[in-house]
This record gives structure tokens, C-alpha cells and sequence, in this order.
């Protein structure tokens, strides 16, 4: 009986690990993300060419909205462009600008507009996940570590800066409790803004209503058109989009001209191109 066991285990043996045996199941021909295995020419692995990709799943059970903007990059990738202080994204920490999105609750986001992935995500309702290709980008400067000055001489004042005695951010620092102190930054508008009737801010929902006088705190001066602000005593602590003094005077500079235009032309066919007109010229500067 042991014999008869030997030679039984020495058969098996021989099925299971022989040369044959294993060219049974082949090894799977793309293992890597992007379809491509990373070794290169000479046997080495190649690390540039693996997409290193990461789920990123949080819960969104009321209408707040999600606190991102959306944009497409020159390859047609979706990007994170800008998040916005205060809101969802920016408390949980989940995504960063420069974040690839490759999936949203694996729905694939290739061929959909910004339009259609903001409408998607402002309907998203319960457990939502993100792939994403994370940026690795480093952390851009805070709001206090860019000049406060908001006009150059000679130009146009859209802003006033303002300030309120007593508001500061204090950060203990080291075990000594060292104090740093950063004082916040206010501005009084000098012009009133309606983010429903401008057709440049990148994402409607995300801009600040404001009228002459109201008094904004700047959060982010990050992107040089939009800088992200709240209004003072408002009751949600959601930064929202205002259009930056160069944005704000680059908009007027083109209105006067397209008004200019309007009157030294008889023709009435220009009327109807004044709308796409200017905000061709708007999408030709910035994506210079």
C-alpha cells in the first residue's frame, strides 16, 4: 500500500509540475493598466510607460454640490482644474488639481463633455467612485503667499482691498507652540457680477453673485482668471469663482471694442456673431 501511495503521488507529481503542465495556462498577455508590459528592449522594467491609476469612492447623500471643476486637456483627458475651498472634495481630501479622471462609477468619461460629467456629477446620489490617474503635482501657493495688490496704475479699479480688524489665522507650530499668524484677505467690489449671465466662468454653479460694495474674502489667487472667494457673513462656507482684476479688465477692454466696432459698422449680419465673437477671443487668449 505505501509503494502503490509513492508511485500514485510521483504520478501526480509529474501532471501538475511537468513542462507541459505548466504551458497549460498561459500567463495573462496584458497584466499592466495601460495593456502594455513595462519591460523594455533589454529585459529591464521600463516604470515610465506603467499607468499607476488609484479608486478614490466617497458619499454624496445631499445637493451640495461636489466643489470641482472639470476641464480637457490636449490629449482629450479629463482633468481636475480647480477644487474649491470649503467644499466636499476639499474637507474629504479625495482628489487633487491635476488629477486624471478615467471613470466615474465605471462609467468611462472618453467622449463626454464637461457639460454632461458636471451634470453627472451634480445628480450622483449615494456611493460614488472615482479612477483617476493620480498628478503627483506639487502644492501650489497659498492665497497670503501672492501679492494682495489687486490694480496696477492706470488700470481700472474692480476691487478695493479691505481690511478687518482682529481676522487672522493662527497656527501653533512645533512643540513650543510657536505662533504664525496669516492675515486674510478682503476685497470691496467695485462692479456687480452675475455668474448666470457670463459665458466664460468654466462652471456656472461654482461663481459668486455679488454686487457693488459687497465685501469678498479671497481664499485662492491660484488661477490668474478665476480666483475662488466668499462673501463676508455668508452663511455657507463654500468658496465659490470670481473673475480676477485681469480677467475683469480684459472683458471690458474687449466689450468697448466690440462696441466700437458695432458702431462704425452699418451691417446688421455682425449683431448676430457679437456673442461667439467675444467669447472665441476669450478662448484664444487663455489657451495660448
Amino acid at each position: 500500500n505505501c509503494k502503490a501511495l509513492l508511485q500514485t503521488h510521483d504520478v501526480v507529481a509529474h501532471e501538475v509540475y511537468s513542462d507541459d503542465a505548466l504551458r497549460v495556462t498561459p500567463p495573462p498577455t496584458s497584466p499592466y493598466l495601460n495593456g502594455d508590459s513595462p519591460e523594455s528592449a533589454n529585459g529591464d522594467m521600463d516604470m515610465e510607460n506603467v499607468t499607476r491609476v488609484r479608486l478614490v469612492q466617497f458619499q454624496k447623500n445631499t445637493d451640495e454640490p461636489m466643489g470641482i471643476t472639470l476641464k480637457m486637456n490636449e490629449l482629450n483627458h479629463c482633468i481636475v482644474a480647480r477644487i474649491m475651498h470649503g467644499g466636499m472634495i476639499h474637507r474629504q481630501g479625495t482628489l487633487h488639481v491635476g488629477d486624471e479622471i478615467r471613470e466615474i462609477n465605471g462609467i468611462s468619461v472618453a467622449n463626454q463633455t464637461v457639460e454632461q460629467l458636471q451634470k453627472m456629477l451634480r445628480e450622483m446620489r449615494g456611493s460614488i467612485t472615482f479612477k483617476i490617474v493620480p498628478s503627483y503635482r506639487t502644492q501650489s501657493s497659498s492665497c497670503e503667499d501672492i501679492p494682495s495688490t489687486t490694480q496696477s496704475k492706470g488700470r481700472q479699479f474692480f476691487y478695493q482691498n479691505f481690511s478687518i480688524p482682529g481676522h487672522h489665522n493662527i497656527n501653533e507650530i512645533g512643540p513650543g507652540s510657536v505662533q504664525e499668524i496669516f492675515t486674510q484677505i478682503y476685497v470691496r467690489a467695485q462692479f456687480e457680477y452675475d455668474p448666470a449671465k457670463d459665458d466664460l466662468i468654466p462652471c456656472k454653479e461654482a461663481g459668486i453673485r455679488f454686487r457693488v460694495g459687497d465685501i469678498i474674502q479671497i481664499i485662492s489667487k491660484d488661477d490668474h482668471n478665476w480666483w475662488q472667494g466668499k462673501l463676508e457673513n455668508a452663511k455657507n462656507g463654500t468658496a465659490g469663482l470670481i473673475p480676477s482684476p485681469e480677467l475683469q479688465e480684459w472683458r471690458v477692454a474687449c466689450i468697448a471694442m466690440e462696441k466700437t466696432k458695432q458702431e462704425q459698422q452699418a451691417s446688421c449680419t455682425w449683431f448676430g456673431k457679437k456673442k461667439k465673437q467675444y467669447k472665441d477671443k476669450y478662448l484664444a487668449k487663455h489657451n495660448a
